[in-house]
């Protein structure tokens, strides 16, 4: 309830305007938000949540923009698709986001179902998680720990409030990481070290805006991801995994994700739960206009993050040298 009365306090400040023009008019009808040189474009019945969407890209501008170098007014502009205009955004299948030359491209959960994000929920063995992990997880998604996994599944396949979190406070940071990644031109090579920063910009970013239920549900959501997974989806390397990227398959695709998450969680039990920003201020500090890197380069920005030499653990635990 505070988050919405906060939305709609800052609707005065948000510029709104009934048509867009991009390219040569190919998403004509979709209405924009306008606000400090970030755009959101949004089809009709979906002003709330580009609201939101426009709150939480201020707030991740304003927190991320310092951490890689980038300008306090990057410009950002945000895709909020449903189905019809999908396909003029990412040939990606629909509820898949992306960050494309176009912008960040989301779907627009609250007005159709996200079905390449519900499919991730196939990932999911919760009888043979462990219980420290798949407990906590039913008891953030508001159920009782002995909850069955259908019960679970069901709230993960049909709860348009989940995927709105979801999609508006972890994966929009993710993709705007990925932008400013690339303006930044901090290290992203082998793709391994893109989708690693992305989703430890996802994680840190939630709990930096506040949302530390969602940074705790969404890590816990993806470390059942990749350990669900690991019997079930045909690469299982890292480094392989983000070399072939999405042509592996949305799901496959999906553990890699969920792989580098369960990375960042054993990094933070050696070091702390600042080592996302050290590694941001490192990659910004030391690695500038160093876009392709060595493993072993990238490894050791990490250690120094950390504070600690992390090559014999990614070495053994990653297969990453």
């Amino acid at each position: 309830m505070v988050r919405w009365l906060l939305l709609a306090a800052m609707g005065a400040l948000i510029v709104m305007t009934d048509t867009l023009a991009w390219g040569e008019d190919e998403f004509e009808g979709l209405r924009a938000a306008e606000r400090d040189n970030i755009t959101v474009r949004y089809p009709d019945g979906s002003f709330g949540a580009a609201r939101q969407v426009m709150n939480v890209t201020i707030r991740t501008r304003a927190y991320l923009a310092p951490l890689f170098g980038v300008p306090e007014d990057f410009p950002i502009t945000v895709l909020w698709m449903n189905q019809q205009w999908w396909p003029k955004a990412t040939r990606m299948e629909y509820g898949f986001p992306s960050n494309s030359s176009r912008g960040e491209v989301l779907p627009a959960v609250d007005v159709d179902r996200p079905i390449g994000l519900v499919k991730l929920t196939g990932l999911l063995d919760l009888e043979a998680a462990p219980e420290e992990v798949a407990g906590p997880f039913k008891g953030l998604l508001g159920l009782y720990r002995e909850a069955t996994p259908e019960a679970v599944k069901g709230v993960l396949e049909y709860s348009p409030d989940f995927y709105l979190r979801y999609v508006i406070n972890f994966i929009l940071p993710h993709e705007i990481c990925h932008a400013m990644n690339n303006a930044a031109k901090t290290p992203r090579e082998p793709w391994w070290i893109h989708e690693f920063q992305a989703q430890m910009a996802a994680v840190i970013t939630c709990r930096e805006l506040g949302f530390e239920h969602d940074a705790k549900l969404f890590e816990l959501y993806y470390r059942l991801m990749y350990l669900g997974g690991l019997d079930r989806v045909e690469e299982t390397d890292v480094y392989t995994a983000g070399q072939k990227g999405p042509s592996m398959g949305i799901v496959n695709y999906a553990w890699y994700h969920g792989a580098l998450v369960q990375m960042l969680h054993e990094i933070e039990e050696r070091c702390g739960e600042g080592f996302g920003e050290r590694l941001l201020q490192v990659c910004r500090d030391r690695a500038a206009n160093h876009q392709q890197m060595s493993n072993a380069d990238f490894i050791a920005l990490m250690s120094e993050a950390a504070g600690q030499d992390l090559s014999g653990y990614m070495a053994e635990r990653w297969n990453l040298r």
